[in-house]
């Protein structure tokens, strides 16, 4: 059988930004493959969506199997971003598809799955140890520890990052430590709670137009963008009376018997023959140096391709990463990457604005005096009109704020770069 290509033609495209190409043709031998192959023809969402809901599900599932890196425990979770027009790319539909199989093949594998993500302390809540009076505190670590799996579910991510713009909200910093793993403590005027080793997935839809006028650099630089893979989708044929979706029973049984296999997994390593392409060719090209915007995107890319390919090898049933592994989960971050350059590389962002930006993350404090800016960024070649338009168009899109200082002359005028908390 001919595998499905990752990018279905797109029905309604978004002119003039192309759509990546798709991704070569190795991790639809998996799977999660299996799944799309199943689906594909009568369903209106993107493979590539299907695919990765598929991955992040699976995933979700296994809070054993784990690789090492040095001290650092990697775990299957990821944190996966939908990107397409709103309705019109069924990125609820995808996601709902993923769940019923894993719901018909395996109910007692899923782990809780909680919809609206508002704030840190939230998410530590549904996660937090059992307390020190309930006798559990000396319990053996695979009975105390082992429901701290939870899919959280953002259908709008834009709603995500006003929640961070709010003073004090926790959510980034929280979120952050959930893709990473380990434990979390919390310390409040009235309770301290601790969660241990917690294994979060977290899916979430955004249009392409949102993400780029609310995701800003700041939440860019600050490292939860980078922990995320990025989809960039669109619907990919026209289904107006889809079936009712009735996963087959062959496919339960393998959804079944993988996750059966992979449960008993702990520690999981590469082969002599995956490690070499990993140490050759995939970890330089991952960890290679990048600027702007995209470069603080794709920061992680080492993280979340061991990752996948972690996942890969439990569709498998096996604690080995093998080189068939390595190159899925390089099909799929090689797609994320062309996503999310479609998504950035073609904003509309004035290319002098990005300027701006890089050289106010740059600067102590984030801030600089706007006679700097003239001087440093554009070495005094830009007319006050254009600076002033820039000011403005930054400061309406909250990427800046102004103030002027006196300073017994003329005020000066310094720029600042707002943070997610202000």
């Amino acid at each position: 059988m001919q595998p499905v290509p990752l990018v279905g033609t797109p029905v309604v495209p978004e002119p003039p930004y192309p759509k990546p190409p798709a991704p070569s043709a190795a991790c639809w031998g998996s799977l999660g493959g299996e799944f799309v192959r199943e689906i594909a023809d009568t369903v209106e969402p993107d493979p590539a969506s299907l695919l990765v809901h598929f991955l992040v599900v699976f995933g979700a599932c296994l809070w054993r199997p784990h690789t090492m890196v040095s001290a650092t425990r990697h775990e299957a979770n990821l944190f996966a971003a939908i990107v397409g027009s709103t309705g019109k790319a069924r990125k609820g539909l995808a996601l709902d598809l993923s769940r019923a199989i894993f719901q018909q093949a395996a109910p007692d594998f899923l782990p809780k799955v909680k919809k609206g993500v508002s704030t840190g302390e939230g998410i530590i809540n549904l996660l937090a140890d059992a307390d020190p009076d309930s006798g559990m505190e000396n319990a053996p670590v695979e009975l105390e520890y082992d429901d701290k799996r939870v899919l959280l579910v953002e259908s709008e991510m834009s709603g995500i990052l006003e929640k961070m713009k709010r003073q004090g909200n926790s959510l980034s910093a929280t979120l952050r430590q959930c893709f990473d793993g380990g434990s979390i403590e919390t310390l409040t005027k009235t309770a301290a709670q601790k969660v241990t080793r917690p294994h979060v997935a977290l899916i979430t839809h955004i249009t392409p137009r949102e993400l780029r006028d609310e995701f800003k650099t700041v939440e860019m630089a600050n490292g939860l963008g980078n922990r995320f893979l990025w989809i960039a989708t669109e619907r990919a044929r026209s289904v107006p009376n889809p079936p009712v979706y009735e996963p087959s029973p062959l496919l339960t049984g393998k959804v079944r018997a993988a996750l059966e296999h992979a449960e008993a997994i702990k520690l999981m390593e590469r082969s002599e023959a995956a490690n070499r392409l990993w140490a050759n060719s995939l970890y330089p090209e991952l960890t290679q140096d990048e600027s702007g915007l995209v470069g603080d995107m794709l920061g992680r890319g080492d993280a979340i391709t061991l990752r996948l390919s972690m996942i890969f090898a439990l569709m498998r049933g096996s604690s080995s990463i093998e080189v068939d592994d390595l190159e899925s989960a390089m099909d799929i971050t090689r797609y994320s990457q062309r996503g999310v350059r479609w998504l950035f590389e073609s904003s509309s962002f004035d290319p002098r604005e990005q300027r701006i930006i890089e050289a106010l993350l740059a600067a102590p404090g984030r801030t600089m005096p706007r006679t700097h800016i003239r001087k440093d960024v554009f070495s005094n070649n830009i007319v006050t009109s254009d600076l002033d338009g820039i000011k403005q168009h930054l400061m309406e899109q909250a990427i800046i704020g102004v103030e002027k200082y006196p300073t017994g002359g003329a005020d000066v005028e310094r720029w600042t770069l707002l943070s997610p908390t202000q």
